[in-house]
């Protein structure tokens, strides 16, 4: 996860692993500073990479103690001023149901739809449990046909929405 696309700050991202797939993280080919407890030279060289966690083999160069610190206040700040993890998934939930109720009902003057979502039949938008707060979908010109990027960019534009 991001945590900069979460709090705009600081430049930290977190890699979740369930211990028990840990393992295929041990091929991992790139040593360098901070991955490695010694490099011998001498003789063949060899390499003793850090094998006491999965974190240690996995920081790279000097870990960001600054960061560190920035981000535990981001996470107070953001929990002071929006309340726990619960409340930003039901408000995020809610805004996703939104936007996927409001874009199923968008049509053409033809009736054709403008949008096709995509989502899983059993998933429901605004049932966290079920569905994040994602909405994926492409838009559809009024004789079927998919719209680019650039005119998707072009016609948000000329209506001054910017994403």
């Amino acid at each position: 996860m991001s945590f900069y696309k979460i709090f705009s700050f600081p430049d930290l991202g977190a890699l979740l692993v369930r211990k028990a797939s840990a393992h295929v993280l041990r091929r991992r080919k790139y040593f360098g500073g901070g991955t490695t407890e010694m490099i011998g030279c001498v003789g063949t060289p060899w390499v003793e990479r850090k094998e006491s966690s999965v974190h240690a083999r996995l920081e790279d160069g000097t870990i960001a103690i600054r960061s560190i610190l920035a981000l535990s206040c981001a996470i107070d700040t953001h929990t002071n001023l929006f309340g726990g993890l619960a409340q930003v998934s039901k408000h995020t939930g809610w805004l996703a149901k939104t936007l996927h109720d409001r874009l199923t009902g968008l049509k053409h003057s033809n009736e054709m739809l403008v949008c096709h979502i995509y989502k899983a039949p059993t998933s429901n938008h605004g049932d966290s449990v079920l569905q994040g707060a994602t909405v994926a979908f492409n838009f559809r010109k009024s004789d079927g046909f998919w719209m680019g990027g650039l005119d998707v960019g072009a016609m948000l534009r000329a209506r001054e929405i910017y994403v």
